[in-house]
């Protein structure tokens, strides 16, 4: 929960690491980081989707790219919206992964300027913010966001949002 200690985030991303050796001899970590893999193989999702991470808090873009490695992902990074639109104007990004709390420009607005923009591919574009009510989700929505991923949020909960994309790219003709 926010505000969060650091001494509590920094055991809690330690514990993403520690390994216990189960009686296969693998980590219950492991077996569920490659279980994980397992579900986002049998999708069908390729490895390469181009995924930009549009957050400005630090220690959140650190737990969202150890999350997406977990799952054998990448992702650039953007620290506001108006860097998210730069970014998306030089790569055609897949699927943005788009706070909606950043300075300069928030992720509603550039999620609306993303939608009018013209020579934009439009990507997938998920809200990931720790407001969590109906109505918060319905503004992300309606900003033209197509998922919405309340924080803090675990790793099967943005494996979820991935089928979802690779539901959609699949239904819209944009898989790779």
């Amino acid at each position: 929960t926010k505000p969060t200690k650091p001494s509590r985030l920094y055991n809690a991303l330690l514990s993403l690491n520690e390994t216990e050796t189960s009686t296969t001899g693998t980590s219950s970590a492991s077996s569920s980081a490659l279980q994980m893999m397992q579900n986002v193989n049998e999708l069908d999702i390729p490895i390469n989707i181009r995924i930009l991470l549009a957050e400005d808090n630090t220690v959140n873009q650190r737990v969202a790219l150890l999350s997406l490695k977990r799952l054998g992902l990448r992702a650039a990074l953007a620290s506001n919206g108006v860097e998210a639109i730069q970014a998306l104007e030089d790569i055609g990004y897949d699927l943005v992964l788009m706070d909606v709390h950043m300075p300069e420009m928030d992720g509603l607005e550039a999620t609306r300027r993303i939608r009018k923009h013209p020579t934009i591919r439009q990507p997938y574009i998920a809200a990931v913010t720790a407001n969590a009510t109906t109505q918060d989700q319905k503004l992300c929505i309606d900003a033209g966001m197509n998922d919405y991923l309340s924080k803090p949020y675990r790793v099967r909960d943005l494996l979820k949002m991935i089928r979802r994309y690779a539901e959609w790219a699949a239904k819209s003709g944009r898989q790779r």
